[in-house]
């Protein structure tokens, strides 16, 4: 064999070799990007047969809550579309190709309820609607299934009592809102189950707060009296992350 024909033959290997990788890269990613309900976590058989027992809307957009529907989800565009009344199932994805799983509640149409599953079976998001606007129960997880933020929602505005957790479950913040905007007493905890913070809002602006550090000690630095003065903030070490200025109840800077 010449030199000539061993070049053409390793030339065409590599070709060859080249196609191939395309070839098994493409059909990864098509493969990838498939959602199958055959193959999704389940907790129980039980919870199987309902998903798979109500109508399938495929891939879900984000903005899902601010149209109407029928019955095979499509939108509503004529006064003669049948609007829908029950449950349907969907999907969406993120930007790292995750699938994550959604049934909705419809009623007239319209979304009432939104619930949204992680890929490992966790509960991820809930979210209450009333005509396209936020109103209503409004819950986060944790990605470990420990429970993140708990409100409700007033006309797309926080209302009433909400409360948060961090990950390891103790309580982070609790505080009442009105018309969108913080009124009364909010407090707030580290990780390690000390209070962080003790302020009070009137009508969405601070009015007093006292700040403790991450081992129990108050911090002289942080001061609000009649929504003027500072407020630091710290880390779970006890390192200064903020020192907020507070003038007329609002924080207006960060030193």
């Amino acid at each position: 064999m010449t030199l000539l024909s061993k070049f053409q033959k390793s030339k065409n290997s590599f070709f060859f070799y080249v196609l191939c990788s395309l070839f098994f890269s493409f059909s990864n990613l098509l493969f990838a990007g498939q959602f199958d309900w055959e193959s999704q976590v389940w907790r129980s058989e039980q919870e199987k047969a309902f998903w798979m027992a109500i109508p399938d809307w495929g891939e879900l957009e984000i903005d899902i809550y601010q149209f109407r529907y029928n019955e095979s989800g499509k939108r509503i565009s004529s006064l003669i579309s049948v609007p829908y009344n029950g449950y349907a199932k969907g999907y969406y994805s993120d930007q790292s190709d995750r699938f994550f799983k959604v049934v909705l509640k419809v009623v007239d149409g319209w979304i009432e309820v939104k619930k949204v599953w992680l890929p490992n079976g966790n509960k991820h998001i809930l979210r209450s609607y009333e005509r396209g606007v936020l109103n209503g129960r409004y819950i986060d997880w944790h990605d470990n299934g420990v429970r993140s933020v708990d409100g409700f929602s007033e006309r797309g505005k926080k209302s009433g009592l909400w409360k948060s957790w961090h990950a390891n479950g103790q309580k982070k913040e609790e505080g009442k809102w009105e018309n969108g905007q913080p009124d009364g007493i909010f407090e707030e905890w580290y990780e390690n189950g000390r209070k962080s913070a003790e302020q009070i809002f009137r009508q969405g602006k601070l009015i007093s707060a006292v700040i403790w550090k991450p081992n129990g000690q108050q911090c002289n630095i942080s001061r609000v009296s009649n929504g003027e003065g500072v407020v630091v903030e710290y880390d779970t070490q006890g390192g200064e992350l903020n020192r907020n200025l507070i003038i007329s109840g609002k924080k207006l800077a960060s030193k």
